[in-house]
């Protein structure tokens, strides 16, 4: 029996579509009157059943709610969460720690008061197009290609523009997500910080917090950050549309004050990214995290020896009828010892017809 199995699951958060081609698989091993049931599943559950494993193997992913992991869990899964993006920021952008363009608190003058960045408003990031309509009258203060409709290449992503920090002290984040009740965050509210800049953040609820968590300050006390609690998406591009309308109409000598007191929570946020005790940070939640879900597979097993695969034909028994699945819980059940066999049954009582 496996007990090691761990997944790390990188890059973007979870979507059920990876699954489409899995279930497809399945459904051409299976007779047309269970394809019903192949339908039914879960993206999580066709997942499982596409890899089978006797142990619960460990999900490590960076969304740490949402229905994808519910249903992760439902699928016998054990999540286990972390900054994924904390990581490859970290190595992303470790040499701009030595640029002096970044390092520099003078301003060389700025020709904006704002930047803003949107390779992409397809998908997920639709929401962008509303904030590009809605932050289009303050264009003149704000640093963007507004007449650009070309979706840039994502290796944008691993790279700073320092002539973009010299133009404007306040960035603009849009994040990937925004209308979703996940919590994720990636390179993206990472580059302002490296940029030396303040930032208004485009995220789900609660991303300010997540920050926070984690060593960062935030601007609470310059601007509302009314935003980062409200759950309704609507209102919350409203408050930070309200935010930047603010900030475009400040008098020059407000702005400017406004500015200076953003310096000590951009120092700060910028030597505790280049720190090594963020990393630490980062690295004793990883272990911490994946340590509790060791010790949940353990106490799992105890009371589930069949682990993740039999558990999915416990709650699905039509999948026996599937001669891979069918063929792979025959193959294990056999190679138990009596005492483990008689465990089982006890626990799976279906498992004496195979």
């Amino acid at each position: 029996m496996c007990y090691d199995t761990a997944w790390l699951y990188d890059q973007e958060p979870v979507f059920s579509h990876v699954a489409d081609v899995l279930r497809q698989s399945i459904m051409d091993q299976c007779d047309r009157e269970d394809h019903g049931i192949i339908q039914s599943l879960t993206w999580a559950e066709i997942l499982a059943l596409c890899w089978p494993n006797t142990s619960f193997p460990i999900w490590c992913t960076s969304d740490r709610s949402g229905l994808e992991i519910d249903q992760l869990t439902d699928a016998h899964f054990i999540v286990c969460d972390y900054w994924y993006h904390a990581f490859i920021a970290r190595d992303w952008y470790r040499s701009y720690q030595y640029y002096p363009s970044l390092t520099s608190r003078q301003s060389p003058g700025w020709t904006h008061r704002m930047l803003m960045y949107c390779r992409d408003d397809q998908g997920t990031r639709s929401y962008r197009r509303t904030v590009k309509h809605q932050l289009a009258p303050l264009r003149e203060h704000i640093f963007y290609d507004w007449d650009s409709s070309d979706i840039k290449g994502s290796e944008l992503s691993a790279v700073i523009d320092c002539a973009d920090a010299q133009r404007a002290p306040l960035h603009l984040v849009l994040e990937t997500l925004f209308d979703s009740d996940k919590k994720y965050l990636t390179e993206k509210v990472f580059k302002p910080i490296v940029m030396g800049q303040a930032f208004l953040l485009w995220g789900p609820p609660g991303s300010l917090a997540y920050m926070q968590e984690h060593g960062f300050q935030t601007f609470g006390h310059i601007w509302s950050e009314e935003y980062d609690s409200e759950q309704d998406a609507d209102r919350r591009l409203l408050l930070l549309q309200d935010i930047a309308s603010e900030i475009a109409t400040m008098s020059d000598s407000q702005f400017l004050n406004l500015c200076d007191r953003c310096q000590p929570i951009i120092q700060h946020n910028r030597q505790w990214f280049y720190s090594d005790r963020f990393m630490d940070l980062c690295w004793q939640n990883l272990r911490r995290n994946h340590a509790r879900a060791v010790e949940q597979r353990v106490d799992k097993l105890s009371q589930h020896p069949g682990g993740q695969l039999f558990n999915l034909l416990d709650d699905h028994p039509v999948l026996l009828q599937q001669p891979l699945r069918r063929s792979i819980a025959k193959k294990h059940i056999e190679n138990l010892d009596k005492a483990s066999r008689r465990r089982m049954v006890q626990r799976y009582p279906w498992i004496s017809a195979l």
